[in-house]
C-alpha cells in the first residue's frame, strides 16, 4: 500500500485572459487540496525506456490522479499532454512525470499539472493560444520552441525528447540531477545552450596529434586529426570521431567548476603555447552570448582555472579510453567470442556486436541470405513461436542470453525490429529454452546465426525446434 500525504500544493499562478493557469506538482501518493480541487496521485504505469538502456520502442507513462470537485470525483489515466475538461471551471492538463526512470532506481514519482481555472462560464471565448495552452501544447501546434511562452514565475526546458516543459527555476537544476532534462534552457525562454570544446595539438607533429572534445549536456564528441607522409608527400589522415554520453553528476561537475568572471579575464594566450613545436592546451566557452578560447602549455599551473583544467583533463582522459565500437573492444585486448557475427565483451560488463555485410553472408555460412528468407520479419508471423533446446546441468544467465540474442538479430536488419517480438528463456528438466517469436526458417542465415550465438555462450550444443503456430 502506498503512503499517503496530505500537504498543501506547491504552485506557481499567472492570470490571462480571463482565467488563472497555475503549475502543480504532485508526488505519487500524495494528496493535496488546490483551491476547491482534491487531486490524488494513487498510482502509475511506467514503461518509458530507462536512460542507461537501449529499447526498440521508447514505452509511455500513465498516470493515475483522482480529480475531486465539490459535485463530481472522476478517476482518470493522464498520459502525457492529456487534459481533464469535465471538472468545471477548471482543466488539469498532465505535462510530465519526472524523473524519467532508470534501471537501477526506483524513482520518486512526480506529476507535473498545469491546471487552468475560467471565470467565465464559456471556455470557446476568445484566448491567446500560447498563453494559455501548456507548453507541449503549443510545440505540437508548430509554435517555434523559441517562441514557446511560460507562465510568470517558471522557465523553459527542453526534455530528453526534445519537447518543452515549463518548470520553477528551483526544479529545474534537480531536473538536471535526476535525469529528466538532458538540455535545460538555464534562463527564461531561449538562453542558448552552453558549449565547451576543449583539446591539444602541436606545431609539428606526425599521426594523429590533434584531439578536439565538444561537451554538452547531453554528450562529448571526441575527434582526432594528423598527418603523414605517404610516397614523401605529406597527407591529411581519415578524422576518428566518436560520441559518448555524459552523466549529470560529470555535467554538473564541470559546470560547477567554471567561473565565467575569471575565465573571461584572462589573456588568449598564456605563457608560450606551440613554442618549439610544443603541445597547446586549449579551452574554449560558449555560453550563447560570448565565445572565449584561451591557449597556455599542459606543464603550466593556470591558478584561475586550475579546477575548471582538472575536471577537463579527467574527461578527457576517460572519454579517450572509453570503448565504443567492435574494434576498440578488441584493440583493448578484450575476449572475442567467435560467433556470426562475432562479439565482444570489456571487463565492465561492455558488449560490441562486429558490423558485418549481410549480402556476403552465403559465401561465409553456405546459407540462403537474408534477402532471399525473409523470415520473421512480418509482424503476423508474431503468433509463431521458434524454440531452441539447451541440455546442459549449468545454470546460465538468462538476461545475459536474451540480451545477446538481442544484439543478433538487430544485426540483421531494420526489417527485423519488430516491437512486438518476444524472447523468452525458461529452466526445464534438461536444461533452457529459448522462445523467440516469428517463424524463422531452420535453413536461413539468421537461424543459423542465432543458434551458433547460443552455442558460443553456452557451450553446448544446440537443438533448434521446428516453429509452432497459434
Amino acid at each position: 500500500m502506498k503512503a499517503i500525504f496530505l500537504a498543501i500544493p506547491l504552485f506557481v499562478m499567472f492570470f490571462v485572459f480571463g482565467s488563472f493557469v497555475y503549475a502543480v506538482e504532485l508526488k505519487l501518493g500524495e494528496k493535496i487540496l488546490h483551491e476547491d480541487l482534491n487531486l490524488y496521485f494513487y498510482d502509475i504505469e511506467d514503461s518509458r525506456c530507462p536512460l542507461d538502456v537501449t529499447c526498440i520502442w521508447e514505452g509511455r507513462v500513465t498516470a493515475m490522479i483522482q480529480v475531486q470537485n465539490q459535485t463530481h470525483t472522476i478517476s482518470e489515466n493522464f498520459s502525457i499532454g492529456s487534459t481533464l475538461s469535465s471538472i468545471s471551471p477548471y482543466d488539469v492538463t498532465l505535462i510530465d512525470v519526472i524523473p524519467h526512470p532508470i534501471s537501477t532506481e526506483i524513482p520518486d514519482y512526480v506529476a507535473l499539472l498545469d491546471i487552468t481555472k475560467f471565470s467565465y462560464s464559456d471556455k470557446s471565448q476568445p484566448k491567446d493560444l500560447a498563453d494559455l495552452i501548456p507548453p507541449l501544447k503549443q510545440f505540437k501546434n508548430n509554435i517555434p520552441f523559441h517562441e514557446i511562452k511560460c507562465n510568470v514565475g517558471l522557465q523553459l526546458t527542453q526534455k530528453y525528447d526534445g519537447s518543452p516543459a515549463c518548470v520553477k527555476s528551483e526544479t529545474a537544476f534537480d531536473l538536471i540531477k535526476r535525469g529528466w532534462v538532458s538540455n535545460v534552457i538555464l534562463a527564461v525562454q531561449s538562453t542558448p545552450q552552453t558549449i565547451i570544446k576543449t583539446g591539444t595539438y602541436a606545431g609539428f607533429c606526425l599521426g594523429y596529434c590533434v584531439q578536439d572534445f565538444v561537451i554538452t549536456s547531453e554528450k562529448i564528441t571526441y575527434s582526432q586529426n594528423g598527418w603523414d607522409y605517404v610516397a614523401d608527400v605529406r597527407e591529411e589522415l581519415p578524422a576518428k570521431i566518436k560520441e559518448v554520453q555524459i552523466s549529470e553528476s560529470t555535467w554538473q561537475e564541470l559546470v560547477d567548476s567554471i567561473d565565467l568572471q575569471k575565465f573571461n579575464s584572462l589573456p588568449e594566450r598564456i605563457g608560450c603555447p606551440g613554442c618549439a613545436d610544443g603541445i597547446v592546451e586549449w579551452i574554449e566557452i560558449s555560453d550563447g552570448k560570448k565565445d572565449k578560447k584561451i591557449e597556455f602549455e599542459p606543464k603550466d599551473n593556470v591558478l584561475e582555472i586550475d579546477q575548471l583544467v582538472t575536471v577537463l583533463r579527467e574527461i578527457r582522459n576517460t572519454t579517450a579510453s572509453t570503448i565504443t565500437t567492435f574494434e576498440e573492444c578488441v584493440s583493448a585486448g578484450n575476449p572475442v567470442m567467435e560467433s556470426h557475427p562475432r562479439q565482444c565483451r570489456t571487463v565492465d560488463g561492455g558488449h560490441f556486436v562486429e558490423k558485418i555485410d549481410l549480402e556476403q553472408a552465403p559465401n561465409v555460412m553456405g546459407k540462403r541470405s537474408p534477402v532471399d528468407v525473409p523470415d520473421a520479419t512480418n509482424e503476423n508471423d508474431m503468433s509463431c513461436q521458434t524454440h531452441w533446446n539447451i541440455n546442459t546441468t549449468e545454470e546460465l544467465n538468462t538476461e545475459h542470453i536474451k540480451e545477446s540474442i538481442q544484439s543478433t538479430i538487430a544485426q540483421f536488419g531494420i526489417t527485423y525490429i519488430i516491437e512486438e517480438r518476444e524472447i523468452s528463456v525458461y529452466e526445464i528438466s534438461s536444461g533452457y529454452v529459448v522462445s523467440i517469436s516469428g517463424l524463422w526458417d531452420s535453413e536461413s542465415v539468421q537461424y543459423s546465426m542465432i543458434t551458433k550465438d547460443l552455442e558460443n555462450i553456452t557451450g553446448v550444443k544446440i537443438k533448434g525446434e521446428p516453429a509452432m503456430c497459434m
